[in-house]
């Protein structure tokens, strides 16, 4: 029989990496911003002067994502996972931003005559 050599261990490290604290806030926006949308939904619709939360948080997530990915190469993260980051930050990006919108009465699609 053939021995093999056991593959080195890695030590385990008590932090995240800090790529993925950007996608952390992606998530966090991108979930308050789906409860904003069902209580606007349900009636609420004050519950749209609470944009700005998922719209700050993506904000903050894409730069963080961008400026980490960019700087920060030793992050022991997988380019998907940077990636991943990104869209997630982009999805509450957007969704913070048509919440916005219609809070301020604005029309997303003109009235058709």
């Amino acid at each position: 029989m053939s021995e093999s050599t056991p593959l080195p261990i890695t030590p385990a490290s008590d932090d995240a990496p800090r790529s993925y604290v950007g996608g952390m806030l992606g998530v966090a926006a991108c979930f308050i911003g789906m409860a904003i949308f069902l209580g606007g939904c349900m009636g609420f619709e004050r519950a749209f002067d609470l944009a700005w939360i998922p719209l700050a948080l993506a904000a903050v997530g894409l730069a963080f994502t961008v400026l980490v990915g960019v700087f920060r190469h030793d992050t022991g993260v997988q380019h998907t996972g940077v990636l991943a980051s990104v869209l997630i930050n982009v999805f509450g990006l957007v969704g913070g931003i048509l919440e916005w919108a219609f809070a301020h009465g604005s029309t997303i699609f003109p009235p058709q005559k």
